[in-house]
């Protein structure tokens, strides 16, 4: 078998999971807290290199063209004006630790609301973790300070979590939402938090598009070269195969 149709076929997947990353950064273009996924070729692995031991392909391959993992690029967004007292935005390093049916979350996006009693996400529901667990309020006038310090009625109700991670080991979840693999390290002071204000997609739409063009041209070659091989293939068997000698 002419393990050349193996190499393309390995492109090809790659360059379709290229698609999927770009389309699925500019379908959140204006979702606060949203931070760009990336998805860059790392290398193709040549004839007697070591093999990775996830590819599908190894022991049928001569060499295959792999993606890095998805990793999230942790550029700080614009922060804009909300001046809604439930919202806040991360300035520096950081994301806001959430409790997630699956376990617990982090995000960036700063919208949250006071239900049943604990602060939560705006949207999804999940509560807003702190050092001691969620963070639950009493009724009256909220206050998030710069470091994090939540209080409502004058009283300190708890400070949020906020995490910093390596962007490799986080991965996307939905909308602003990441899982991390592993611990992180506790934010410092160079992270403070803007009561009344979001944080902006980080996504760069002219910058996703022209991805996609290269990305789309680039399937398109290699489907080219496969069909070309695979014709090759087909030519050999009729004039070779099929002889008789």
């Amino acid at each position: 078998m002419n393990s050349s149709i193996y190499t393309l076929a390995s492109a090809l997947i790659a360059q379709e999971e290229r698609v999927a990353a770009t389309a699925q950064n500019l379908a959140n273009v204006t979702t606060d807290g949203y931070k760009t996924v990336a998805r860059s070729i790392v290398e193709a692995r040549a004839p007697g290199a070591i093999p990775f031991a996830s590819d599908p392909l190894f022991g049928a391959v001569n060499a295959s063209v792999r993606l890095k993992p998805a990793g999230v690029e942790l550029e700080q967004g614009r922060l804009a004006d909300t001046h809604e007292p439930f919202d806040v935005a991360i300035e520096g390093p950081g994301l806001l630790a959430v409790q997630t049916p699956a376990g617990v979350a982090y995000t960036r996006a700063g919208h949250l609301a006071e239900r049943e009693g604990f602060l939560v996400t705006r949207d999804e529901g999940y509560q807003v973790l702190g050092a001691a667990g969620p963070i639950r309020l009493s009724a009256g006038e909220l206050t998030i300070a710069t470091d994090g310090t939540v209080s409502s009625n004058g009283e300190t109700a708890g400070r949020m979590r906020l995490e910093v991670f390596d962007s490799t080991a986080l991965s996307p979840l939905g909308g602003a939402l990441f899982r991390a693999t592993g611990k992180g390290a506790a934010a410092g002071s160079a992270t403070r938090l803007f009561q009344g204000r979001a944080e902006e997609s980080s996504v760069r739409p002219l910058q996703e598009v022209t991805s996609l063009i290269e990305t789309q041209r680039g399937f398109e070659l290699y489907e080219k070269a496969l069909n070309l091989t695979l014709n090759e293939v087909d030519r050999q068997a009729v004039t070779e195969l099929g002889s008789v000698t």
